[in-house]
């Protein structure tokens, strides 16, 4: 499925002219990276409101690119082994702001990608919300709980805006968001360590590779159509092995 690069105005409105320039030129990873998360922006509406209220609210300081900065996927990395650190220092990773709350191993004609969706962290959050029993000496109504589990539903179907910068749906009071906040970072560095170990125990093989013609944030790059890798359920159970014990 080829998707046509969008025109330059709909990348100015966030990105900075240096960012625009390597949109319209990939040369590698990073770039291609770059481009991933602009148009998975720009093709939202919601998503991209958001955008220009973080930029709005980052005043001179905001950059798109760094906007999405994760701590969490350093961590990972910075515990890994020299070796490790080694074999994978050539594949880009982060965060991409897309309504499909998964992670995924990108194949594209200048290596492969890593990513985890910025949805993915609010039905984490939602449904955390809806079952941990936190430590925090606050009590949460059952009635909070349904919402939470309602929402976490939405967002895994996709139907839910993904606006809770601008519409937080209610107030949570801060003992609990930073107890979720550990509980949510946690959950997602075990995730970045799973996809990472589907490239260490070379699970990325042709035969797992297949077009992706459902989301439509990847771009058809200079007539190269990018692939996800796929696996089974074994590959699946031994990444989380992996996660677990790398």
């Amino acid at each position: 499925m080829k998707l046509d690069t969008y025109e330059r105005g709909f990348y100015m409105s966030l990105c900075s002219k240096d960012e625009i320039e390597r949109i319209f030129d990939v040369k590698n990873e990073n770039d291609y990276l770059l481009k991933l998360r602009a148009n998975a922006t720009i093709e939202h509406i919601r998503i991209h409101r958001v955008f220009l209220a973080r930029m709005r609210a980052g005043k001179d300081d905001w950059s798109f690119e760094s906007s999405f900065k994760y701590d969490v996927f350093e961590k990972y990395l910075n515990n890994l082994s020299d070796k490790d650190k080694e074999y994978v220092d050539s594949i880009a990773s982060g965060l991409v702001f897309c309504n499909d709350p998964n992670g995924r191993i990108i194949n594209t004609p200048y290596g492969n990608i890593i990513t985890l969706s910025e949805s993915l962290k609010y039905f984490l959050y939602f449904m955390n919300l809806a079952f941990v029993n936190f430590n925090a000496d606050v009590e949460i109504p059952d009635n909070v709980r349904f919402c939470a589990l309602k929402i976490a539903l939405r967002i895994m179907l996709k139907s839910e805006s993904l606006d809770f910068d601008i519409d937080p749906r209610g107030e949570v009071p801060e003992e609990i968001e930073q107890e979720l906040s550990r509980y949510i970072d946690d959950q997602m560095l075990f995730l970045i360590a799973h996809e990472y170990s589907h490239y260490f125990l070379g699970h990325m093989d042709n035969a797992n590779l297949i077009d992706d013609v459902m989301h439509h944030a990847i771009e058809d790059i200079d007539g190269k159509t990018p692939k996800y890798f796929t696996h089974g359920q074994q590959q699946e159970l031994d990444a989380d092995v992996d996660a677990i014990n790398r």
